[in-house]
């Protein structure tokens, strides 16, 4: 996990891939992250919120975004993941 990212942190996954995809329809986002899980899933997420209820805010814009299955974690789920791809605009 990058050094400057807090394992206490809270972020918003919106996909969990098989096969990585650099472009996919998140245009509206300025930036995310992917992350190649330990069970071979490409998971991207972005944001960075000290809690869930921090979270819940861009959530709900996220699902009414057509994310749907959007769901707010924590960045220590991904300790031990490899940084596959970072976009930041």
């Amino acid at each position: 996990m990058p050094d400057n990212l807090n394992p206490d942190a809270y972020a918003i996954q919106i996909y969990a891939l098989r096969n990585f995809r650099e472009k996919i329809d998140i245009s509206n986002l300025d930036s995310f992250l992917v992350f190649k899980t330990y069970d071979g899933y490409f998971k991207y997420i972005f944001g960075q919120f000290s809690s869930e209820d921090a979270a819940g805010p861009d959530l709900n814009k996220t699902r009414n975004a057509g994310f749907k299955d959007a769901f707010v974690t924590r960045y220590r789920k991904f300790k031990g993941s490899k940084l596959f791809y970072k976009k930041v605009k």
